[in-house]
C-alpha cells in the first residue's frame, strides 16, 4: 500500500500570506497548469493511492492561515483515506487551544514550520506543544510550506535543531520534511539517535541525485526503516514521485556508482506511514493503487535496480 507522507492543502495560495503567496506565483509563472492544491485536486492527485497525511499550515509572521475545520473538511471527505495534520503555530497565544480544538475535529497530528513561523524548536512555547503531543501520541510533522521566502528564518529548520527536542521527549515522533534539506546529512544524523525520527523524501523526489545520494547514505547507517514516501504535493504528484524514488535506483547504469537494491526502494515506496507513526490505516487501499503506476512485474527488470 502506498501512503503519502506530505501533502500540502490550502482553497487558494492567498491563504499562505501575500509574500508566500506572491513567491508561488512567480516560481511556477510559465507552468503549463496551475498550482492546485485544493480539495478537489488533491482528491485527484491520490486517487491511486492507499492514504495520504494532508499539512495545514497557520504563521502568524507571514500572515499565513489555512483553516483547520477546512482541513477537517476535507478528511472527513476522503473516505478514509487522508488523516489531517493541523497547522498550528507554536509562537501564537493560543498555540495549545488550536491543538486541542484541532483533536476535537479529528485531525491527528500536528504541523509546524519553525522557519516559515520563525521560531527555534526548543522555545519554550513549542517545547509545550510537543510535550502534549507526546503525551497523545500525535505525530509532529516540520515542513516549510514548499519554498523559503524572504523572511523565513532558515536557521532553525536545521535538524540538529530538533536535537534537545527528541532527547528531552523521546516518546514524541517527528517527521523532517524534505529528509532536512539542505542539511540531509543531518537529518540522517538525527534519525540514526531515534527510532521515533522519520526523513520524507518530499523535496528530494525533484532532485534525482540528492534522493540517489541520501538514500544511500541512509541505507548505510542502517535507518532506511525510517524514510516515508512523501510527494510534497502540489509541488510534485504523487504518481511522478513514485516514478522519482523508482529512477534513483536506474540513473546509475553504465557507471561505476552502486545500485540501490530494488527491496530498498520498494520498502520506503510501500511503506505504511499510518502505521510508522503509530496510527491504524482507516480502510484498505482502493484495487487500482498499485497497477496504476505499472511497477508491479516490471520493477525487477530495471537494468541498475537490484535485490
Amino acid at each position: 500500500m502506498i501512503i503519502d507522507a506530505l501533502v500540502r492543502f490550502w482553497n487558494g495560495p492567498e491563504q499562505l500570506g501575500p509574500e508566500l503567496a506572491r513567491s508561488i506565483r512567480d516560481a511556477h509563472a510559465n507552468a503549463p497548469t496551475a498550482i492546485d492544491a485544493s480539495a478537489e485536486g488533491i482528491h485527484r492527485a491520490i486517487a491511486p493511492l492507499g492514504g495520504a497525511f494532508v499539512m495545514g499550515l497557520q504563521s502568524q509572521s507571514i500572515h499565513a492561515s489555512v483553516p483547520n475545520e477546512h482541513l477537517a473538511e476535507l478528511v472527513r471527505r476522503g473516505g478514509g483515506r487522508l488523516l489531517g495534520a493541523s497547522g498550528i503555530d507554536p509562537t501564537s497565544a493560543g498555540a495549545l487551544a488550536d491543538f486541542e480544538r484541532s483533536r476535537s475535529l479529528g485531525l491527528l497530528g500536528v504541523c509546524v514550520s519553525p522557519s516559515t513561523q520563525q521560531f527555534h524548536p526548543t522555545h519554550s512555547a513549542a517545547m509545550r506543544l510537543f510535550d502534549r503531543c507526546q503525551e497523545l501520541g500525535v505525530p509532529v510533522f516540520a515542513s516549510r510550506p514548499g519554498l523559503f521566502s524572504r523572511s523565513s528564518s532558515m536557521e532553525f529548520d536545521r535538524p540538529s535543531a530538533w536535537d534537545e527536542v527528541v532527547r528531552s521527549l523521546p516518546r514524541l515522533k517527528l517527521v523532517i520534511g524534505e529528509m532536512g534539506w539542505p542539511w540531509v546529512d543531518e537529518g540522517i544524523a538525527l534519525a540514526s539517535k531515534s527510532d521515533n525520527v522519520f526523513l520524507a523524501t518530499d523535496g528530494l523526489v525533484r532532485r534525482p541525485w540528492m534522493l540517489y545520494t541520501t538514500i544511500m547514505t541512509a541505507s548505510s547507517v542502517g535507518i532506511l526503516d525510517r524514510l516515508l514516501f512523501a510527494s510534497g504535493f502540489p509541488f510534485e504528484s504523487p504518481s511522478r514521485a513514485v516514478e522519482a524514488v523508482y529512477a534513483a535506483g536506474t540513473f546509475v547504469h553504465g557507471t561505476q556508482l552502486p545500485p540501490l537494491p530494488r527491496a530498498a526502494l520498494r520498502s520506503i515506496v510501500e511503506r505504511d506511514a499510518f502505521q510508522a507513526l503509530g496510527i491504524p490505516s482507516l480502510s484498505p487501499p482502493p484495487p487500482t493503487a498499485r497497477p496504476i503506476f505499472g511497477f508491479p512485474g516490471s520493477i525487477g527488470d530495471r537494468k541498475g535496480v537490484t535485490s
